[in-house]
């Protein structure tokens, strides 16, 4: 009785212990895997997946290939939320995985050209406009930097997390 009390528990605790080791990332995965659609879904869950990426596997030299993929899947499309997001990752891939911040402005350009037709989108333009500050910031053109954080302060300074951002690089300075 003891022996099959004890093999439960050895069960229990082992698959509870796999459980446990499922991340987002997995999760992510598993969604990209199973999802049967060529639609904005598709793009949202490689969109996510990227951004996953990016944290936890940033050595992965397909991120940036893959990136773009979905940036041409959501311009097919016509997903404007897509475009920006995959754009978005598009630069941050090459500003921090690729080191080359300068080479990485134009698609924080671009994605701002898009955002400002969209007003529903308005809550995806601190996070370009953040990173072309600190990299303006960064390369040492601080007033080009400064010019940004104070938009920035101006038009999203009642938005929490973006205040804590722009607070961040500024104290460095």
């Amino acid at each position: 009785m003891k022996y099959i009390f004890s093999l439960c528990c050895l069960v229990v605790l082992v698959s509870t212990t796999v459980e446990a080791q499922i991340t987002p990332l997995d999760s992510i995965e598993n969604l990209l895997e199973n999802h049967p659609s060529h639609d904005t879904t598709l793009i949202n869950i490689r969109n996510d997946l990227v951004h996953q990426k990016i944290f936890h596997e940033p050595d992965d030299s397909t991120l940036l290939s893959f990136t773009k993929e979905t940036l041409k899947m959501a311009e097919e499309l016509n997903f404007i939320k897509g475009q920006v997001m995959a754009i978005q990752r598009i630069a941050v891939i090459i500003q921090y995985l690729e080191g080359k911040p300068m080479e990485s402005i134009d698609y924080y350009q671009r994605a701002l050209e898009i955002l400002s037709d969209q007003p529903r989108l308005r809550k995806y333009i601190p996070g370009s406009l953040i990173n072309l500050a600190n990299i303006y910031n960064e390369q040492g053109d601080h007033e080009k930097a400064l010019e940004l954080f104070k938009k920035l302060y101006r038009e999203f300074k009642n938005n929490d997390v973006t205040s804590q951002r722009i607070a961040r690089p500024v104290a460095a300075s």
